[in-house]
C-alpha cells in the first residue's frame, strides 16, 4: 500500500472491502469528508496521534512499514513503530513510503470499531481485531489493537486467551474483560478512566463478533 493512498480509496474500494474490511471500517469513521478526501494513510501514521485509527488497525493486521532515507530502505514492524505520543521510529532523514500487510486467507476476518463523541472526532476508544478461524471455528490466530493510551497498543492478554478456543460469546466475553484490564486509559474530556475501560470491554466483544461473522466459518 503506497503511503500516499488517500483515506477515501479504502472507503470506496470494493476489492479492499471484500479482502480487508477492517480498512473500510477505519476509513468510514476517520475525520470528515474533507479529511478523507485529502488525507493519506502514510500521513496519519507518521503523525502518530495517540488515538490513531490507522495505527490501531495496522497493529491488528501485523503490518510492516517501509521507510526510505539517504542510506536506503528499511522495514519497521508496526509493533515497534509508535514510541510516544506523536513520536515514531522514523528518523529525521526518512520518509514512510509503503505499508505491507499479510495476505488475507480463507477463514480470516477483521473489524475496527470506534467510540467518538461526534462525527469527525478522535477516538474516545478504538478497537481493531484481525483473526483467523480453523475449520472447526476455533481461533487459530488473533491480534487485537487498542486506541486508548499514549500510543496504540495490543491486547496481548486477550489474544492469548482466545487461541484454540471456540469462537463465540463465552470466549469473547473473557477476552473483552482482559482487554479492558490491559488497556491504559486516562480520564480526560472524552470520559473517565472507568468509563473508557467499560467501553473497551463492550467494543472488544463487538469487534470480535463482527470479525468472526466476516471470517465466513
Amino acid at each position: 500500500i503506497g503511503a500516499l493512498s488517500r483515506h477515501r480509496d479504502f472507503e470506496q474500494s470494493k476489492l479492499i472491502r471484500g479482502k480487508y474490511p477492517i480498512f473500510s471500517d477505519v476509513a468510514s469513521v476517520l475525520g470528515d469528508p474533507q479529511v478523507r478526501n485529502m488525507g493519506t494513510i502514510g500521513g496519519a501514521l507518521a503523525h502518530a496521534d495517540p488515538a490513531s485509527d490507522w495505527g490501531t488497525a495496522l497493529l491488528a493486521l501485523e503490518a510492516e512499514l517501509i521507510a526510505r532515507g539517504p542510506k536506503g530502505t528499511r522495514t519497521i514492524p508496526i509493533d515497534r513503530f509508535f514510541k510516544d505520543p506523536f513520536t515514531t521510529a522514523l528518523r529525521s532523514s526518512e520518509l514512510l513510503t509503503e505499508i505491507r500487510v499479510p495476505k488475507s486467507e480463507p477463514g480470516d476476518g477483521g473489524a475496527y470499531l470506534k467510540l467518538k463523541r461526534k462525527t469527525g472526532d478522535f477516538a474516545t476508544i478504538g478497537v481493531a481485531v484481525q483473526l483467523g478461524l480453523d475449520a472447526k471455528r476455533n481461533v487459530a490466530g488473533v491480534r487485537i489493537g487498542l486506541a486508548v493510551g499514549p500510543t496504540p497498543i495490543r491486547a496481548t492478554g486477550a489474544e492469548k486467551a482466545l487461541i484454540g478456543r471456540k469462537a463465540g460469546p463465552t470466549a469473547f466475553a473473557d477476552a473483552a474483560k482482559l482487554a479492558s484490564e490491559g488497556g491504559h486509559p486516562a480520564s480526560d474530556l472524552r470520559g473517565s478512566e472507568d468509563y473508557k475501560r467499560a467501553m473497551i470491554e463492550v467494543f472488544t466483544r463487538r469487534a470480535l463478533e463482527t470479525a468472526t461473522a466476516r471470517a465466513g466459518r
